[in-house]
Parts: structure tokens; sequence; C-alpha cells
């Protein structure tokens, strides 16, 4: 992948890697598929007669173009989309991830997706309370690890709470408080929990917001700088 296309997180003495991964059709992370893009072909015009120049120049190989003998003719893989904030774009559905460095995207330690977004979402807890920004923003999320997550993260867990998440509203303006009265909304059987090396999850997210349309920001811990956005 080109380096231009990575941002690296330091933590400890790992290198952390946001990987852009393929969509999934399903709710289950899969491993990210890398796509080659195929190098331009010249077609050729069967009923074109040749010319004396095509026929007397014949068209340089790889062997005896100029300073290329060395080189390895590799596709370059296309620009992954950002936003103005530096995260990746995703949409609903599609798998994320991040790998070390070192290992390269072949290698994820975490794969995910955001399966729903729930605008106005009901609370499944017998103790919630009512939303005090104006609705609750419930956020389904299905997660697998790898076993390099033990030596990425040395020992820590995955998760994902409401506290690592932030909203942009349609105006393009961040949310002050994404928490108010959400930690009360899910019972705990809804709620997704915290995943080790090795281990498949689904559960839900849910953030107090005012926002009915906008931009949905995940930046968790590990990740120094940048992460994943949806709009919803």
């Amino acid at each position: 992948m080109n380096t231009n296309l990575r941002f690296a997180a330091v933590l400890a003495a790992a290198t952390l890697t946001v990987a852009g991964c393929g969509s999934s059709d399903d709710n289950q992370s899969v491993s990210p598929d890398v796509e080659a893009v195929p190098m331009p072909t010249v077609a050729e015009d069967d009923d074109a007669p040749p010319t004396a120049e095509a026929e007397s120049a014949p068209m340089p190989t790889r062997e005896t173009a100029p300073d290329e003998a060395d080189e390895t003719d590799e596709p370059d893989e296309p620009e992954l989309p950002r936003s103005q904030r530096g995260n990746l774009i995703k949409e609903i559905g599609e798998t994320a991830g991040a790998y070390n460095e070192h290992d390269g995207p072949e290698s994820p330690w975490l794969e995910f997706q955001v399966t729903d977004i729930e605008v106005g979402g009901q609370c499944t807890s017998d103790y919630a309370e009512a939303s005090q920004n104006g609705h609750f923003l419930i956020v389904s999320i299905a997660a697998s690890t790898g076993s390099e997550l033990s030596e990425s993260l040395y020992g820590q867990e995955v998760w994902f709470d409401s506290y690592e998440f932030s909203v942009v509203g349609a105006d393009g303006v961040t949310e002050n408080d994404v928490e108010g009265n959400a930690y009360m909304c899910l019972a705990s059987r809804d709620e997704m929990p915290r995943i080790g090396p090795g281990e498949n999850a689904t559960g839900m997210v849910a953030l107090d917001v005012s926002a009915e349309s906008g931009t949905l920001v995940f930046k968790p811990w590990f990740m120094d700088g940048a992460g994943w956005e949806w709009e919803f």
C-alpha cells in the first residue's frame, strides 16, 4: 500500500495503521481484499493496415527500456477517500480495520463494521431515562480480532465505548456532548462488549445527540490523529 495513504499511531513499541477494507454483505468482518489496478493495454485494430513505422520500430520491452531493468512493475492501490478531518470515509456495512505496519493489511488484528445507525432509536434498559440532548443514536457494530491484537496492544482489549465517538451535525458543528443519558439506554445484553484476541462480537452503542443527520466519527484510543466516519 502506498505509504502516503497510511497513518501511524505509536502505542508503546507498536505501530498501528488504519486499514481501508472492502464492503461486506453480512455482519461478520472479513479479511481485506487487495484490489489490483489493471495496467492499461493497447487495443489492436485488426482491420487497420500496419504502417511502415510500426513494422520497422518494435515497441521497447521491459528488458530494453532504459533505467527500468531492475524495477518491478507493481500497480498502485486506489486512493482511499478521506474527509476534511483526515478520517477514512466508510459506508454502512463496509469493513474497516487496523493492522501493524510491519505485518501489512493482509494480517489485520482488528476488523469491524458499523452495520446500522438508527436515529431516534429506542432504549432497551429497564433503567433508561429520557434523552438529554434530543434523541438517542443507536450504532450497531460487528467486530472481530486476530491473534496479533495481543502483541499490538500489549494485552489490552478493544472496546467501542460512547466516549470514543463524536457527532458532527449537518451544519458542520461538532456536538459538545454525546453522553447525556446514553449510559443507561441499553441493556447489558445489547451493549457492544470489550473483546480480546481472536474474538468475534456484535452489539450496540448508544449516543445522546441533538443532530438528526450528520456524520458519526469513531476515533478509538489506540489510533493517533485519525479514525473513521459514516454519514447518517
